[in-house]
């Protein structure tokens, strides 16, 4: 056995959270929807007033150095197709779902964008994953097709997601009292609850 050095990745430093819109300005230029498995319900978003056609992000292939459980992936295949039918019906317009033989998302997006005419692509901005690791990729391979990513957040989000830091109690402890009073989030729950029951 030799011994092996040991180099830390994590980056662990606490930054602002990124400033993003929580609204957005209706236009009538052609624009894509990318809904992705981070956020499926397009529906109660910032997106919400938009008719357009909706583009639909395929869940992630496994990585094969980090390979995804079955199960995962084919929770994830449902979850977002169910998000397909909600997205289809609010936006009354048509769905894509590509299914990428690559891990990349950036080339199927800006393919997808460019097949439908859109000027830019709208989506919830991911989380720390997969989807948001992207971002730099997506964002140069949609700009080489003349299409604009916009990212927006729920405003709910920009307000709670700071006190997100040390896991998921001490978050519930600083937040469930401000959920409460927060109109957007409990539009939100309740449409989940609803649904769920």
């Amino acid at each position: 056995v030799e011994a092996a050095d040991v180099e830390e990745h994590a980056d662990l430093k606490v930054r602002p959270l990124a400033v993003l819109p929580e609204k957005l300005e209706v236009s009538m230029d052609p624009i894509g929807l990318w809904l992705h498995e981070e956020d499926g319900l397009l529906e109660r978003s910032p997106v919400a007033p938009l008719r357009h056609p909706t583009l639909v992000s395929p869940p992630l292939e496994s990585d094969p150095e980090h390979p995804m459980s079955p199960v995962v992936q084919a929770w994830k295949v449902r979850a977002i197709s169910d998000a397909c039918v909600r997205a289809e019906s609010h936006f009354q317009s048509g769905t894509r779902m590509e299914r990428s033989t690559t891990r990349s998302l950036a080339e199927p997006l800006a393919e997808m964008a460019r097949l439908h005419g859109c000027q830019r692509l709208v989506g919830l901005a991911p989380a720390v994953g997969p989807n948001s690791d992207q971002l730099v990729e997506i964002r140069r391979h949609l700009e080489t097709q003349g299409v604009e990513l916009v990212l927006v957040r729920r405003r709910w989000d920009s307000a709670l997601w700071p006190w997100a830091q040390r896991g998921f109690f001490p978050f519930w402890e600083k937040v469930h009292g401000r959920l409460k009073s927060h109109s957007d989030a409990n539009a939100s729950i309740d449409a989940l609850q609803h649904r769920a029951g």
